[in-house]
């Protein structure tokens, strides 16, 4: 069962926001994990696109976001984990292959990857964080 997501009030720079939750990155997720806290406020989440972004085919986590009050907390690892699972029991693959992949945005979507690469072989990532530093940087 789906809620409806409410971000908490949050202070983050909306060009993050636009990279994480935006545009065509958004239109093309149709599944989510999310992890609320006691008061039902979404507090984690993680995007899939099931056929992937702009047509590729491959599943893909494209967006993971834990509210800043709760990182560090094991929460962006069991959100990768939890969109990990829902695409296996939605038996998602690419080119007859069981993979999903991700772009690890941030040093800790990197960790979280980096992590879990192991106990995940079909967890596919790219290291995107030296190029989301450029854009930052050009603000």
């Amino acid at each position: 069962m789906y809620k409806k997501l409410t971000l908490p009030e949050m202070d983050i720079h909306p060009i993050v926001l636009a990279c994480i939750f935006g545009g065509a990155r958004l239109s093309c997720c149709t599944e989510h994990v999310a992890v609320y806290d006691e008061d039902d406020v979404c507090v984690g989440i993680a995007t899939i696109a099931p056929e992937g972004e702009q047509g590729s085919g491959m599943p893909t986590i494209v967006g993971v976001w834990v509210h800043p009050l709760y990182r560090k907390q094991g929460i962006g690892t069991s959100l990768v984990e939890n969109a990990i699972a829902m695409c296996a029991r939605m038996g998602l693959h690419y080119k007859g292959l069981p993979c999903v992949g991700i772009d690890a945005m941030s040093k800790g979507m990197l960790a979280i990857c980096e992590s879990l690469i192991d106990k995940y072989p079909q967890l596919v990532f790219t290291d995107c964080t030296s190029m989301v530093n450029e854009m930052m940087l050009s603000l």
